[in-house]
């Protein structure tokens, strides 16, 4: 398992959230949240696989590299008093060595537009600027403009590419760490 994400968030949280290893006991919770993503179709063109955070915890979800390999990759579960309300996932490597890169970042829908999700990027940038990460980064749908917004806001200022075809452009973001 790699050391960096074994390592990471161990003693983490703030206030009453607490980032976790997801586990296997946490695919139906953690499944309901992604199922309820449904505006993923309309921004994006497809939805998430009724599997998904199975084939995460066994496989991964990893960057479309020659060398990838599910030991640079976690997918964390969040807890708002002891409730699962959310997940995130983290690649070590990606795109560039000392990178950290979230692939999904998704919160249940009644725990949105409370800043959470502010306050969980927060955590998740000081732990990897902790653990060596030296910048963080993600892709969002361009037709997202609420989820857009939102990772500018959190300091993902920097653009890194952008991909995807015209009905569904996707933008590469980057924050330093």
């Amino acid at each position: 398992m790699n050391e960096r994400l074994n390592n990471i968030f161990a003693l983490s949280g703030t206030e009453n959230l607490r980032i976790r290893r997801a586990e296997n006991a946490d695919i139906q919770i953690l499944q309901g949240i992604c199922d309820a993503w449904i505006e993923k179709g309309f921004f994006e063109g497809d939805t998430l696989p009724c599997d998904y955070v199975e084939q995460c915890l066994k496989a991964g979800d990893l960057p479309p590299i020659s060398n990838a390999d599910k030991e640079n990759y976690a997918l964390f579960a969040v807890e708002n008093d002891d409730k699962i309300i959310g997940l995130f996932d983290l690649y070590d490597g990606y795109p560039e060595v000392n990178s950290a890169w979230i692939s999904l970042f998704l919160l249940d829908i009644e725990y949105r537009s409370r800043g959470i999700g502010k306050r969980l990027i927060r955590v998740i940038a000081d732990e990897c600027r902790k653990t060596g990460f030296k910048s963080l980064g993600l892709a969002v749908s361009m037709n997202n403009r609420i989820a857009l917004k939102f990772w500018v806001n959190s300091d993902f200022k920097e653009i890194s590419g952008i991909y995807g075809d015209l009905k569904y452009p996707v933008m590469g973001l980057k924050m330093k760490l």
